[in-house]
């Protein structure tokens, strides 16, 4: 019998194209529980009205539109739960109300503004359709737009714009639509945290949806209470990008690549930072404007590290060089495989590790450190990858006491951009109990007795080339045995943006 507490219900909110959708249709196949997907009312004019203070009801909206559902849905399943995009004015009366838990699904911005504008370009055209620029439409965009006229289109009004002395208000008119996407992913957002902020820390969560991995989405069925969500149909899903251009029945071919914003100009990578840059640094995405904010790690008297501490990647950009050496990862994993099954690893460290893309999720029934020098990525990792059986450690294992000892310690494609590539090896050796594992991906460099060590003063980043003969020495002085030190093929071609050899080092 489903208790009284687990009958709370749960709303999902977001801006539009954060993954809300697919994270819907995952709850939603709960064993114990619903997740409705944008019920009808849902609040598209009276979100917009209370935005530019047109309305103040928001308990009397409350009580006619969503109370009379929700409860009808909590007497039908045991939890009852459902998604919007258009419900941020509302928070402080739902969880009144309803005594309600919200999950707040967040994703880059970049990726964000990125999918409204393909969104609007090859599905409906109508991402603010005041915008000068029509855009690039496709037949089915052309056809949604004649079948929706402006004047019906209530979705398009529910997004905000600048009102009366609010900033931008003068400007709107001659905004890109890159520009207006990012102020509704602002400023959406920045309602969502100033509401949430408002209820107790233990009535919502935050879920970071720009590259989720099963192990994110069983913290949220676990807030929830919901019951028969296992990780490989967590998995399953996800892998079937729910809601995206491609389940819409758009073919990949017709994806602007250049609107992927690592493509974006560098006006247009400022407009944006200009509009969001203050938004994406309050969720994580960019690091804090005053490095001494947060722990730092000491660095080098060569600046070793301050590029990472300023750069602005965030999760898309590591998740996309995480597939970017997808086959480096995957011999990773099948020599993991082959040795646990011998020595069996209690516990792994990995060294750089970043936002802890793919191996925060692949090691998450195992004791997993993850070690970087960089104190916002840390952050990040704390607050969106938080296990019970997991830790995450600012230090440069390279520069200070380092005290942290694994059966496994490894490090994929960081070697190569360290002031001191040896000693990086002899701490790897020092952490480990067992083994080390170390890929390096600038190439493969045989003919080298030593390594070439080059800095760019301009970043702030070393780019070097690695001895095979010189690794070897260093982990013989270290009393390494049964080591491996050879090249592995990326299934990368010559032309591509980085080498396509990369040195696989193993050792015990």
């Amino acid at each position: 019998m489903t208790s009284k507490r687990n009958r709370r219900p749960f709303f999902v909110v977001s801006t539009a194209r954060s993954g809300s959708t697919s994270l819907c249709r995952i709850l939603d196949q709960a064993a114990n529980g619903v997740c409705a997907m944008e019920p009808m009312p849902n609040l598209n004019v009276e979100s917009r009205d209370f935005m530019d203070g047109l309305r103040r009801d928001a308990l009397a909206v409350v009580d006619e539109s969503i109370v009379p559902r929700v409860r009808a849905g909590q007497q039908a399943c045991g939890v009852y739960g459902e998604k919007n995009v258009t419900y941020a004015p509302f928070i402080p009366a739902l969880y009144e109300r309803l005594d309600c838990r919200f999950v707040f699904l967040i994703r880059d911005g970049r990726e964000v503004v990125r999918s409204l504008i393909d969104w609007h370009n090859l599905k409906f055209g109508s991402i603010y359709r005041e915008c000068r620029d029509p855009g690039t439409l496709n037949e089915i965009a052309k056809a949604a737009v004649r079948q929706l006229p402006a004047w019906a289109d209530t979705s398009d009004y529910s997004r905000p714009r600048p009102r009366g002395n609010e900033p931008y208000a003068d400007l709107w008119a001659d905004f890109t639509r890159l520009e207006m996407c990012a102020y509704y992913w602002s400023r959406i957002n920045e309602l969502y945290l100033a509401q949430l902020t408002k209820l107790p820390a233990s009535s919502w969560i935050m879920l970071d949806y720009t590259r989720p991995e099963p192990s994110q989405i069983e913290r949220v069925v676990e807030f929830l209470e919901l019951e028969g969500l296992d990780y490989e149909t967590v998995r399953a899903m996800l892998d079937a990008r729910i809601n995206s251009l491609r389940d819409r029945g758009v073919t990949t071919a017709e994806v602007d690549k250049k609107a992927f914003w690592m493509q974006w100009e560098s006006n247009e990578k400022l407009a944006f930072d200009e509009i969001a840059g203050e938004t994406m640094r309050r969720l994580g995405y960019y690091p804090p404007a005053d490095p001494d904010d947060t722990r730092r790690a000491e660095v080098d008297s060569a600046g070793f590290g301050s590029f990472w501490r300023r750069f602005h990647g965030g999760i898309s950009w590591y998740s996309w060089m995480y597939d970017y050496r997808a086959v480096q990862h995957e011999a990773f994993r099948a020599w993991f495989a082959a040795q646990d099954a011998a020595a069996h690893f209690e516990s792994i460290m990995e060294i750089g590790c970043g936002l802890a893309v793919g191996y925060a999720d692949f090691f998450r029934d195992r004791r997993y450190i993850g070690v970087d020098l960089t104190p916002h990525l840390i952050a990040w990792c704390e607050r969106h990858r938080s296990r019970a059986n997991h830790r995450y450690v600012v230090a440069d294992v390279t520069f200070t006491a380092f005290g942290e000892h694994a059966d496994l310690v490894f490090s994929q494609g960081t070697i190569d951009n360290v002031p001191d590539m040896d000693e990086y090896l002899r701490a790897m050796v020092r952490a480990a109990r067992k083994w080390i594992y170390v890929t390096a991906y600038r190439g493969h460099f045989p003919a080298l007795d030593a390594h070439v060590v080059r800095f760019s003063e301009a970043e702030g980043i070393y780019y070097n080339d690695i001895s095979p003969a010189c690794v070897t020495r260093v982990l013989e002085e270290m009393g390494c045995t049964d080591i491996h030190v050879g090249a592995l093929e990326t299934g990368r071609t010559a032309n591509d943006i980085q080498t396509g050899i990369n040195n696989p080092v193993g050792g015990r």
